[in-house]
């Protein structure tokens, strides 16, 4: 009998200096959207079959301690195959809160911030008064004079009372401000800045247009979610929003659309981009600009093309991805094919390495 083909080995994935691998010390899982150029070696039969049913220490013939059980069986295959996904019988411990009560409402009534690029101290932007609520969400964007250099020279700040303002944050001090819906997220998409509230309707101000009256009336109001927005974010070309809500639902909408794209996996006949948990995360791929990443409450991550030409479902291969704890956001990176999680009250991070061809 002749022998059968041998495996090639896999080598190990090379990283480039700017990936977050080299800054962290356990990665938890590698997405991989390439073709396979290999075939993947199968793990040892004769290990898996010799393993006992009982798990535990046993001695070589030198006396040595080796792994037995399952847990032997996971080990050869570590050995053999690359990890793609969190290894097995992987289940990340939770961390928990360290207090029972939620912060006073004092610590959410001032923002502030630190220009990364250059050495000065924190500075506080402003102090929202107690009568306006509790601040709620911001989101940063570039002011005129900073267009050109693509600083982020202004931050919008929302309000559980519905109070919108905007400051300079070279100067800080108040651009100007409105009285809207309770609000609940903010994105940016050039000079629009869109609120979504609590309500679950979404706006869109233009901020260019004077006097405030007229620019509240000139608004842009678009419903389709039954729950608060939890999350919003534009693609690069300003021409897509992604907006989430605490039910899981994620709607894509057309710049200038009163109604969201036909976009999803098929449910009841219907495309839909549904997750069983509130949505904590989206975020759209800087390099593949229809490739959009949605995360939930509960540590699930999904991928999916958004182009409405496309017949089928709008879902990736892998299309899904949990990773066991509940992820507080979604952030790529513009070095390399790369995302970062964040998740709980631990502050633990994971970050995940694309491969696209």
């Amino acid at each position: 009998m002749s022998p059968g083909p041998v495996a090639t080995p896999i080598s190990e994935p090379v990283y480039a200096p700017e990936s977050a691998r080299n800054f962290m010390r356990n990665p938890k899982f590698v997405v991989d959207y390439s073709q396979p150029s290999v075939v993947r070696p199968q793990p040892p039969a004769a290990v898996a079959e010799a393993a006992p049913a009982t798990e535990g220490e046993a001695q070589d013939a030198s006396g040595n301690e080796v792994q037995t059980g399952p847990a032997a069986a996971d080990t050869a295959v570590a050995r053999n195959v690359p990890a793609i996904l969190p290894p097995p019988r992987f289940h990340p411990t939770t961390t928990p809160s360290r207090s029972g009560t939620k912060p006073p409402e004092r610590c959410l009534l001032r923002l502030h911030s630190k220009n990364l690029s250059a050495n000065e101290e924190v500075g506080q932007i402003c102090r929202v008064q107690e009568s306006h609520g509790i601040v709620t969400a911001i989101a940063c964007g570039v002011s005129s004079t900073d267009a050109a250099s693509g600083n982020h020279g202004v931050v919008a700040v929302g309000t559980s009372k519905g109070l919108v303002s905007i400051y300079d944050v070279q100067t800080k001090k108040r651009v100007v401000s409105w009285i809207t819906k309770p609000v609940a997220s903010l994105a940016w998409n050039n000079k629009i800045l869109t609120v979504g509230c609590v309500s679950g309707s979404i706006c869109h101000f233009d901020t260019r247009i004077t006097p405030v009256e007229k620019m509240k009336e000139q608004a842009l109001t678009v419903t389709r979610h039954q729950a608060p927005i939890t999350c919003m974010e534009w693609n690069a070309d300003g021409d897509v929003l992604a907006s989430a809500d605490k039910k899981g639902n994620v709607y894509c909408w057309k710049s200038g659309d009163k109604v969201p794209l036909d976009i999803g996996e098929f449910v009841m006949r219907r495309k839909k981009i549904k997750h069983t948990a509130a949505i904590s995360a989206v975020s759209w791929c800087p390099w593949q600009q229809k490739n959009l990443l949605t995360a939930d409450v509960k540590g699930v991550i999904q991928f999916w093309t958004v182009d409405p030409k496309c017949k089928d479902s709008n879902a990736m291969t892998p299309a899904r991805l949990d990773t066991g704890s509940a992820i507080t956001g979604v952030h790529w990176s513009t070095q390399c094919k790369e995302f970062l999680t964040t998740h709980g009250a631990g502050g633990r991070k994971y970050f995940g390495r694309v491969a696209v061809p």
